[in-house]
């Protein structure tokens, strides 16, 4: 009996700790609606008491719930093993740091994530049962944030005039509602009654979000996930008549000649429609500024300057005072996944973080049932070619591909435990 209790108290805390940091990082730790300084440009990344108070209790709470189910957290570890390799050698790379005490504080705040994420899986049954844990979280952020954005002056973007809600600008809220999107769907799928309204509710309220915030990045990334997975519908609808797989590639393959035709044949539409979205064909300037990070690449280009210091060393190294140079409005991130990867653990962690990607869906072909959560890392990784958020705190896009990623092995592993429990 008295095992049972300590098992339901550690399975309690396990949720605490996953609700507690699903709540913070949809809302922030700081007061919504003002215009805020970006610590990274001060050279002070991490320093928010609420921050440092926050995370800790979170993490010695999944770590207290994680330590009686170590082993099976072993196990997980040992079945994916490039994640953990990845965050050592980010751990590893304080010892060349910019800012060896950023790179510490910042992967303290991924490795909360990596833990509270593990402890979560350890204690339950189902990723069914891991959304019913989201779903509060969940609801609360996006009923809250459509209200706030329609009732709340400082709910707009102060430079474009687009929501924002309680993210520090349009682009962040755009990221946070795609993702709120296909969990509200992914909800209403499995819920019932009442419940499936509800769900329902949120679905078009995180559209409401996501198309208010006019992040054109998010939108984008939304409609290519759509294309996806209409192939897959495709394939489902005409499976019974044999031409499921035939009909998905050629409804790819039309995409793609559309495409081509217009690149081939009228190259000025892009112009076009760049233009008519308030965008150029450089991106904003992003493409100037990645080539900008190529030259700080092209000087550290195996070991990087440590995980997450280049953009917070103080003073400014030599090559981000040449960013700043360059580009009055400050940047404090390359505004590329893959670039802020290579710049802060070389090509070495780009390389683990790249066959680590190919790993997680070599092993997806290998799980006996479908999984929505793939869609999460494909959302990751094509908003990571325009925006940093991968292993970057505060970014609940780059936070759901490390959940997901490790979701994955979980099921991988609870799948084989019950294969040989059957076998045997």
């Amino acid at each position: 009996m008295d095992k049972t209790i300590k098992r339901d108290l550690y399975f309690k805390i396990a949720i605490f700790a996953y609700m507690a940091f699903l709540f913070f990082e949809f809302f922030g730790t700081s007061i919504p609606f003002k215009t805020r300084v970006d610590t990274n440009k001060m050279g002070g990344g991490g320093g928010n008491i609420i921050n440092q108070v926050v995370y800790t209790s979170i993490f010695l709470a999944s770590t207290i719930s994680l330590f009686v189910r170590r082993l099976d957290a072993i196990a997980i570890i040992k079945k994916e093993k490039l994640l953990t390799i990845f965050l050592l050698w980010c751990l590893l790379s304080v010892i060349w740091s910019y800012s060896p005490l950023d790179t510490v504080k910042r992967f303290f705040r991924i490795f909360t994530l990596f833990t509270v994420t593990l402890s979560l899986l350890v204690h339950t049954t189902s990723t069914k049962e891991i959304l019913r844990y989201t779903k509060p979280v969940l609801y609360l952020y996006v009923f809250l944030s459509v209200i706030v954005c329609i009732v709340i002056p400082g709910a707009k973007d102060p430079t474009f005039h687009t929501w924002r809600g309680f993210a520090d600008h349009k682009n962040l809220l755009g990221q946070v509602a795609v993702i709120c999107t296909f969990l509200s769907f992914f909800i209403y799928k499995m819920e019932k009654g009442n419940a499936k309204l509800i769900a329902a509710t949120a679905v078009l309220f995180s559209l409401a979000l996501l198309f208010g915030s006019r992040s054109m990045t998010s939108i984008s990334t939304f409609l290519i996930i759509m294309f996806a997975g209409s192939l897959i519908s495709v394939d489902e609808i005409f499976k019974p008549l044999g031409l499921g797989r035939t009909a998905s590639v050629t409804l790819f393959l039309f995409g793609i000649g559309v495409v081509l035709s217009i690149l081939l044949i009228s190259p000025e539409i892009i112009d076009t429609v760049t233009e008519a979205i308030g965008k150029d064909p450089s991106f904003s300037g992003r493409t100037d500024l990645w080539t900008a990070m190529f030259i700080s690449i092209s000087h550290h280009p195996f070991l990087g300057t440590g995980f997450q210091a280049f953009w917070s060393v103080s003073p400014p190294s030599e090559y981000l005072e040449h960013v700043y140079k360059l580009f009055v409005w400050i940047p404090s991130e390359s505004h590329n996944s893959y670039i802020d990867i290579t710049n802060q653990v070389g090509f070495i962690g780009l390389g683990i973080f790249i066959i680590m990607i190919f790993k997680y869906f070599f092993n997806l072909l290998k799980l006996n049932y479908p999984s929505p959560w793939k869609w999460f890392v494909i959302t990751a990784l094509i908003i990571s070619m325009q925006e940093s958020i991968l292993f970057n705190v505060g970014h609940i896009v780059g936070s759901m591909l490390t959940i997901s990623y490790l979701i994955l092995f979980a099921q991988l592993w609870k799948q084989d435990v019950e294969y040989k429990f059957v076998t045997n």
